[in-house]
């Protein structure tokens, strides 16, 4: 059966974040929007939320304090503000932007509302294909659009179809093959679902534990052969991204070569932060927990692997004893050595960028990764050719790191997942370094105190006089593009990265990934 629907006849409006005030007055529009709320307590019409949200006016006052947020913390602290400007390289096809310009030629159109305006910036901040570089305006995102539908593609007989996984009002159309949406054809439209993994503080220990538990229980169940499927993988933890590369390839470092963009504000930062640093020479050891109930050689290593977890925290981004030099495995011990002389050409801007460093602790990881999966448990037997990575493309930070590090630097061979037929998949994408809020960058900055120096007065970037969340890529990663030359390094953000084989789902494997996973290992793993 073929079905075209309608997606604005499916659309529904689920409140998440917090519930507007009632109001009486039937003809204020968040007044009735609140009401119909109260009414129905899970979902509002589209046209109450829109003409709510259209309300509010355009402010030209507020529009320029908001830009010039932004622009401020973009010019100070955006490692890729000047790489966003290069053309697409081959593979990507969205295009170059000059942010600080654009976001200035907002404020010269004619808004009626705040909203429109608003959304111009959130869709221009998107446009950047950085993941990790994100604005959302909190009074405009407490909704959720749901269509209660889903679709899926196959491969039948050599063509794509676009069928329907499931369907909230009318079960009758599941996997009913659909041909239009909203009058275009289905082939153009796509849904991915996403997901990421992202362990709280408290657990993160017992997750490695966890993990590698999960590893030794395959080996001793004989298991030959790995299928690592990262499909719809947005990251999370960088620290257990580098763990689990390190332990099924305990001979390799797993960290990559980091660096941050040089701008004044950025460069006095480093020397502030660095001159308050006690970091030097040793760690906080008032941190570390008494050796109690100690008796096995797990207990031993989970014991230091808390304790590392905790006392080797970095205090500031800015904090250059936080770093070392991966050439001579010493950390720097000057802001001038950590800044060095580094101009790079990216899009046609001259940048400055600090030397090549690695975190001095990986990022809490080096010494307890080593506790946990070389010192205390014997090496698995798996070899690269009895591993492979398989991902739809949604595989993302912290999980590109893991596909980035395998397939490049061991040879795991990668399998791209579904997407359109006859079109290159990437198996990764959006790794980045580190990623900084906005609502953490200024208590570093205030700590460090340049919110306080008069002279710095026209760089640090104002608070907001709306709530906001504002996300950006404060480092970039560095390492091995092409595997047949793992002595030249490159940037990894916008690097096109094709699988080496591409599969299809049919009506079975999307909905039992097992049948998938049954079908590469056979085809590609003996």
């Amino acid at each position: 059966m073929k079905s075209t629907l309608n997606i604005l006849h499916i659309l529904i409006f689920t409140l998440i974040a917090f519930l507007l005030d009632s109001c009486d007055a039937n003809d204020d529009a968040c007044g009735i929007l609140a009401n119909g709320l109260k009414r129905s307590n899970i979902s509002v019409k589209h046209s109450d939320v829109q003409a709510c949200f259209e309300s509010f006016p355009y402010d030209k006052n507020l529009a320029e304090k908001t830009i010039e947020t932004l622009k401020k913390t973009l010019q100070g602290f955006y490692v890729f503000l000047s790489e966003a400007k290069e053309q697409p390289r081959q593979g990507f096809s969205f295009r170059a932007i000059d942010l600080v310009k654009e976001l200035d030629s907002l404020l010269s159109n004619n808004y009626k509302t705040d909203y429109q305006f608003m959304t111009d910036i959130v869709s221009l901040i998107s446009e950047t294909k950085d993941a990790h570089l994100s604005f959302y305006p909190f009074c405009y995102f407490i909704f959720t659009y749901n269509q209660q539908l889903s679709l899926y593609s196959t491969i039948i007989n050599d063509k794509q179809v676009i069928k329907i996984f499931a369907d909230e009002i009318d079960k009758n159309t599941i996997d009913c093959e659909v041909t239009h949406i909203d009058g275009r054809p289905s082939i153009e439209t796509g849904v991915v679902v996403l997901t990421s993994v992202n362990p709280p503080d408290s657990y993160f220990v017992n997750e490695m534990f966890e993990i590698q538990n999960g590893f030794n229980s395959l080996e001793k169940e004989g298991v030959k052969k790995l299928v690592l499927d990262f499909s719809g993988n947005r990251g999370g933890s960088v620290e257990l991204a580098f763990f689990i590369v390190y332990l099924l390839f305990p001979e390799t470092d797993p960290s990559f070569n980091l660096d941050m963009v040089v701008t004044e504000l950025s460069r006095e930062a480093f020397f502030q932060a660095t001159s308050q640093s006690v970091h030097e020479d040793f760690v906080d050891t008032s941190l570390i927990s008494p050796l109690v109930n100690i008796s096995s050689k797990e207990s031993i290593a989970r014991w230091a692997a808390e304790t590392a977890y905790r006392v080797t925290t970095i205090s500031s981004v800015f904090d250059i004893f936080s770093y070392k030099n991966p050439a001579t495995n010493d950390h720097f011990h000057t802001v001038e050595e950590f800044i060095g002389n580094n101009t790079y050409l990216r899009g046609g801007t001259s940048t400055r960028y600090t030397s090549k460093f690695v975190n001095r602790y990986s990022e809490r990881l080096s010494i307890f990764i080593q506790l946990l999966s070389g010192n205390f448990f014997n090496k698995y037997e798996w070899k690269s050719d009895d591993m492979i990575i398989l991902t739809d493309g949604v595989c993302g930070s912290s999980c590109s790191l893991i596909a980035q590090r395998m397939a490049l630097n061991n040879n795991v061979s990668t399998v791209a997942v579904g997407g359109y037929k006859d079109t290159p998949l990437s198996y990764s994408s959006f790794p980045a370094g580190q990623v900084l809020k906005f609502e953490e960058l200024i208590p570093q900055l205030d700590a460090a105190g340049l919110l306080q120096n008069e002279t710095l007065a026209d760089l640090i970037p104002p608070l907001f006089l709306i709530r906001a969340l504002f996300g950006f890529t404060l480092k970039e990663n560095y390492d091995v593009v092409n595997k047949d030359n793992l002595n030249q390094e490159g940037v990894l953000e916008f690097t096109y990265k094709p699988a080496e084989h591409r599969f299809y789902h049919d009506e079975i494997s999307a909905r039992d990934p097992s049948v998938l996973w049954l079908k590469v290992a056979k085809e590609l793993l003996n």
